[in-house]
């Protein structure tokens, strides 16, 4: 699952769990290859699989309305709302 004893280290607050509803913690690594013990409330059984719930951070979609002074223009636009404390280059 890990290559390293600190990937295990850096994984040890996060909640494992089996397919067949059992959850469990990380211990603390074993050598130096990745390998881990783990501790579950319940004794897994050998077709049991143990996940570890993994997010994704979603942003927002970027659109390329702006909106200035309760109107919005595109950036693609050459022309851009000027309000009364705007200074402009004509």
């Amino acid at each position: 699952m890990f290559f390293s004893p600190q990937d295990i280290e850096y994984f040890k607050p996060v909640q494992l769990h089996t397919k067949m509803g059992l959850i469990g913690n990380i211990k603390e690594s074993l050598g130096t290859h990745g390998y881990m013990k783990c501790v579950f409330g319940e004794q897994i059984k050998p077709q049991d699989t143990i996940c570890m719930p993994l997010y994704k951070r979603v942003f927002p979609k970027w659109t390329t309305k702006l909106w200035v002074n309760d109107s919005h223009c595109d950036l693609g636009s050459s022309v851009w709302p000027q309000s009364d404390g705007m200074a402009t280059d004509e």
